[in-house]
């Protein structure tokens, strides 16, 4: 959030940022919980629904309908099922920075 917040600046405070999440353990827990923390730094979020693969939540992030602060993904990405993990995606689409 703090990122969202130093990077965007004004947008920030304007555009969401999409959530997202796999079949993993609680993955779908943990996204409500971002959607909290993030909503008390003011960044509006909207979370799925059902599981979304990551690469759905890039193509969303960067081409979808309206414009985004990116996408978050709770996945294990290749570690093992019961593993669960975030990946920030930009709103180009791409992986986050350093």
């Amino acid at each position: 959030g703090k990122y969202l917040i130093t990077h965007y600046k004004e947008e920030s405070k304007k555009l969401p940022i999409l959530i997202g999440y796999d079949p993993r353990f609680l993955a779908n827990d943990f996204a409500k919980v971002a959607a909290i923390e993030l909503s008390l730094l003011g960044i509006n979020s909207k979370v799925s629904e059902f599981i979304v693969p990551t690469p759905v939540m890039a193509f969303n992030a960067a081409m979808g309908q309206t414009k985004t602060l990116g996408s978050i993904q709770f996945t294990a990405s290749h570690n093992p099922p019961k593993y669960c993990g975030l990946k920030y995606i930009t709103d180009y689409g791409g992986p986050a920075p350093e």
